[in-house]
């Protein structure tokens, strides 16, 4: 009768056991997606600084800065001549508009009708 009842408690606290076991190999797996996602974003976020590096790398060079200085500020440099040139439009021909000589009578039958 003792040798039962220690059975049961045996076979009780391996199901307990066993039950625990699963509940965390589950938890981890759940974990490991989550180091994956991050491991993503990591990957993500050093692509985006070596891009910011190469833009920075760029933007220091001294040819960088004088070609923005002559786009945007137009400044030259000392003996360079400034040519400014007028923009070409096409001459636009005048368009005569018709004249209707129609009576105001036939021009409110045209509205109704």
């Amino acid at each position: 009768m003792r040798n039962r009842y220690l059975n049961f408690i045996l076979i009780g606290i391996c199901l307990l056991l066993i039950i625990n076991l699963i509940r965390t190999w589950w938890q981890l797996q759940g974990r490991g997606d989550v180091v994956k996602k991050a491991e993503e974003r990591l990957d993500q976020a050093l692509d985006l600084q070596k891009k910011l590096e190469r833009d920075l790398a760029r933007v220091k060079n001294p040819k960088f800065i004088e070609q923005q200085a002559r786009n945007k500020l137009n400044l030259t440099k000392e003996g360079d001549v400034v040519l400014i040139m007028p923009q070409i439009t096409p001459e636009m021909e005048p368009t005569q508009i018709p004249v209707d000589t129609s009576s105001n009578l036939e021009k409110w039958l045209k509205v109704f009708l």
